[in-house]
């Protein structure tokens, strides 16, 4: 148990900075709707904070994924043919899989419910 949570604290140290990173490629206001600056924010400003975050978020899942399927393969590389390691690095690697997918398809659904409430394509 102490390996699995050193393992998620050390995966979301090295994805957190990567978050800060693309937040200041426009200054950080991607995350924010245009009304912010004017002041004259409404509902639908909410609802675009809300998307924003979503897919922010679903963007830093998708990199954890990415980082848990190298993590993986560095731990198959160095197992050195013990078959217990070897069924634990695959357990490892499904499960990125299964979240890398997941993230995919939140982001698909998001996209596209957004895309149909707003009638923009």
């Amino acid at each position: 148990m102490k390996k699995i949570v050193a393992t998620i604290v050390i995966a979301f140290s090295l994805t957190m900075p990567l978050a800060g990173v693309l937040a200041a490629t426009d200054g950080g206001t991607w995350l924010l709707p245009d009304c912010v600056e004017s002041g004259k924010c409404n509902t639908c400003h909410m609802l675009e904070l809300l998307v924003n975050w979503g897919q922010g978020s679903i963007l830093i899942l998708s990199l954890f994924a990415v980082f848990m399927f190298v993590f993986g393969g560095f731990w198959w590389l160095i197992s050195t043919g013990n078959q217990e390691r070897i069924n634990r690095v695959k357990q490892i690697m499904i499960g990125a899989a299964i979240g890398l997918i997941l993230s995919l398809m939140s982001y698909i659904l998001v996209t596209f419910t957004i895309s149909a409430l707003s009638g923009k394509s």
